[in-house]
């Protein structure tokens, strides 16, 4: 059974993969069209050559041909048994359906698997090795070098940013594994060592700063001030400004990871999850306006454990200054959490999981998907993160070139991937106040994210492990 699948595939990116591997279950040699750029029309697109190459490595893919006379007469040529088309196209007129109804072939709608499986990108695929040694390669395939790196860090070193967002603990407790349990079946752990970090929005603004930016953090703490003391004395030795306001309802949160032989295997979170108090909130909207006026870009680095109010990023950017750049992360995860507080915001940053949630969206392909999002709440700029997979980036900005693409994950050994959103947050926002375009600051992003999962516990990544892996 042969499978027909054709499109300009312009970036080969995670959801073409995906496409790809559901194609390969509906027969057994899958052939795919690539339209040739002399009949995009207005779309801009790499050269006929590259795109044909890049599809043809991948494993998935039998036979390559370039759609370069009309489709009707490829179609008779390659004569498939099944033609896969997008959804969007769906009871609409194309040249496949008629081919398909006259010929009585099938052509079935999809966009792939939407659902996430690290096995999707495949090793021997069109994407470029994912080790850190590979990354020259990377670079000099988009025509990036050290010099342009030097220039977006110079001037990020003139950046005035606020950080806002939940301030954690992260605890790491190295365990021994005593045996099995006789009573009930669990594995009975016995604690060696721990260690603290600070963790949430804490560790961006040290990203931030580590990256030279000049970084003002601003968060509640407990009325008792339990770890004040480390934030305070953390940020007075590396030069961050720290702002907070104290609330009496909540208490510390920390999270406790059990690790056994360098794998965390139980995760515990303590501390209060509830909004601030209402005079809390006040105070925070009453400083965020004071140093938004203050900063060139503000961050909301949201873990939704309630320092950020659902009409707090509104409030600050219905009242933002003209030059000032607002980005956000939103986490959801085991908290509750939703994107769409952050509409109209110029950068967003996050995971596939965290936008099929916010935007109800179970079938649509990554496409697709990160154009709703963006689109849905009016952003210029998003990434999303696709862990093990890397990310996919889309731009609104009528100057950037490439509007749309996709990096490949820079780091496939990673020691510990907890802290990889913050690293990638506080570099790709930085990069786009510098004057980066999204392009450039998706690569510096997943640059400073593999650098961050190749240890374990949350330091912050510096400008000069940044040009040492350049």
């Amino acid at each position: 059974m042969k499978v027909f699948i054709s499109g300009n595939f312009n970036v080969v990116h995670p959801g073409h993969i995906r496409l790809f591997k559901k194609a390969r279950e509906l027969g057994s040699t899958l052939i795919v069209g690539v339209n040739s750029s002399s009949a995009s029309g207005n779309i801009e697109l790499f050269p006929d050559d590259e795109r044909v190459d890049a599809v043809g490595r991948n494993s998935l893919v039998d036979h390559v041909v370039l759609i370069n006379r009309p489709l009707s007469e490829i179609l008779q040529e390659v004569n498939p048994d099944i033609i896969v088309k997008g959804t969007e196209f769906e009871g609409k007129p194309t040249e496949e359906a008629e081919y398909a109804q006259k010929n009585n072939k099938l052509i079935i709608y999809s966009d792939g698997d939407p659902l996430f499986s690290e096995s999707d990108l495949l090793r021997d695929s069109s994407y470029i090795g994912s080790h850190l040694v590979e990354l020259s390669k990377l670079l000099s395939g988009v025509g990036f070098n050290k010099d342009r790196f030097s220039v977006i860090m110079d001037r990020i070193r003139q950046v005035r940013v606020t950080i806002i967002g939940d301030f954690i603990i992260d605890e790491y407790i190295n365990c021994e594994p005593l045996g099995l349990s006789q009573e009930d079946a669990n594995v009975v752990l016995k604690p060696i060592d721990s260690a603290i970090f600070l963790g949430g929005a804490a560790i961006v603004a040290r990203h931030a700063r580590g990256l030279g930016a000049n970084v003002t953090y601003l968060t509640s703490v407990s009325r008792s001030g339990e770890h004040l003391d480390l934030l305070q004395n953390t940020f007075d030795k590396e030069g961050i400004n720290l702002e907070f306001v104290e609330d009496a309802e909540k208490s510390q949160i920390v999270k406790k990871r059990f690790r056994v032989d360098g794998t965390s295997r139980f995760r515990l979170t303590e501390g209060s999850m509830g909004e601030l108090s209402k005079v809390s909130q006040k105070e925070m909207l009453r400083i965020g306006e004071k140093l938004s006026k203050e900063s060139n870009l503000v961050v909301f680095s949201d873990f939704n454990y309630g320092v950020i109010s659902q009409s707090l990023p509104a409030q600050l950017l219905q009242n933002r200054r003209p030059n000032t750049f607002f980005a956000a992360d939103n986490q959801i995860s085991s908290q509750i959490g939703d994107l769409t507080k952050y509409r109209g915001i110029d950068f967003l940053s996050a995971t596939e999981f965290e936008a099929r949630v916010s935007m109800n969206s179970r079938n649509l392909g990554l496409a697709k998907l990160i154009t709703y999002l963006r689109k849905s709440l009016n952003v210029n700029n998003c990434i999303l993160k696709l862990g093990r997979d890397g990310l996919i980036y889309e731009s609104d900005n009528k100057q950037e070139n490439p509007k749309t693409g996709a990096i490949p994950a820079l780091n496939s050994r990673p020691v510990d991937v907890a802290g990889a959103g913050d690293s990638l947050l506080a570099a790709s926002a930085l990069s786009l106040t510098a004057g980066a375009s999204l392009h450039e600051a998706s690569i510096l992003g997943s640059i400073a994210a593999a650098v961050q999962v190749g240890r374990i516990g949350n330091f912050p990544v510096t400008s000069d492990q940044i040009l040492t892996v350049v």
